[in-house]
């Protein structure tokens, strides 16, 4: 799953990169991919309750949780 949404989050980090420069229709896509990733990080939440549990598979879960939350927070607050 969490390959399917690197492109998200590329695309995402190439426009806080350039945050200063960006027009009010990048600042909606930012946004938008906020909340896209809003919707990610649920369906990997309940994926992830889908799942026999492992250490490894556990700390996975969590990493990629933390992204997607990180992730949105930023994308989120500056694209509004």
């Amino acid at each position: 799953m969490f390959n399917e949404n690197v492109p998200l989050l590329e695309r995402g980090i190439e426009l806080v990169e350039r945050l200063d420069s960006i027009e009010d229709k990048d600042k909606e896509e930012l946004a938008n991919l906020g909340n896209t990733l809003v919707v990610v990080r649920n369906n990997e939440l309940a994926s992830h309750r889908g799942r026999i549990a492992t250490d490894a598979g556990n700390l996975i879960h969590e990493a990629e949780t933390e992204l997607y939350s990180m992730a949105l927070d930023v994308f989120k607050t500056y694209g509004e």
